[in-house]
């Protein structure tokens, strides 16, 4: 397969090629993908068109166009970062996994100065609650403090900074973290038999002192491993 990407914009009810702020033309990559730096184009009222043209030999081409407002803004660059966990850790993917009564210590920064910023955390957590964020939700250094009436076993959740800057050019940027909360250990069985009985039928009731019984947990399965297994009774 050939690409080609094709810029338009209307002047004068005309359609011309786009051109570069300093009114240079503009060569566009032949690739599937096309990322457009900010300042490439400039700001206009008047959408873009791009338009992509894929051909495959002597067949004929297809094309899709898409219209494209360039605004100027001002957009943060957000990022974050893990400084402290208590009950879980930082998987290699980035996503942390939690305990349900974890604590998470996260620092959020941007690449302008006197950025505006909004932490959150979606699936109906309300940072506004001290018990949850007790440091607040609009500074760059942000506490979590998990509780199981909030955040159930095995869900997933996202926190999110924003940050956006007090002009009337500015737009929002954001940047994600992801969380994952600890489940306890499924699938298994767990069985108690009174040992050194004929047959392989479990009998699961005996005679008190006199006979002895075996008990098993098995084909228990969980993400931390080894799983480690803690026997009682009740009188």
């Amino acid at each position: 397969l050939a690409f080609e990407w094709v810029c338009t914009f209307l002047q004068a009810g005309l359609s011309v090629p786009c051109r570069a702020p300093d009114n240079t033309p503009i060569v566009w990559p032949a690739t599937e993908d096309l990322t457009v730096a900010a300042g490439t184009l400039a700001a206009s009222a008047i959408p873009y068109t791009f338009t992509l043209v894929v051909t495959k030999g002597s067949r004929a081409p297809a094309s899709f166009s898409v219209p494209v407002t360039i605004v100027d803004q001002v957009i943060p660059s957000m990022g974050l970062a893990v400084s402290a966990i208590t009950g879980g850790y930082q998987m290699d993917d980035g996503t942390l996994y939690l305990n349900q009564d974890a604590k998470v210590n996260f620092a959020g920064f941007s690449d302008t100065p006197d950025t505006l910023l909004a932490w959150s955390v979606d699936n109906g957590v309300d940072v506004s609650k001290p018990s949850i964020a007790p440091l607040g939700a609009a500074s760059p250094t942000f506490v979590l403090q998990l509780s199981p009436g909030v955040f159930q076993r095995g869900g997933r959740f996202t926190v999110t900074l924003s940050g956006s800057l007090a002009t009337a050019n500015s737009g929002t940027g954001f940047t994600t973290g992801g969380l994952v909360i600890n489940s306890p250990p499924s699938g298994g069985a767990f069985k108690s038999c009174v040992l050194d009985l004929q047959g392989t039928a479990c009998q699961s009731e005996g005679l008190p002192i006199s006979d002895t019984f075996r008990m098993e947990a098995t084909d228990w399965s969980d993400v931390d491993v080894p799983i480690t297994f803690q026997f009682g009774y009740l009188l």
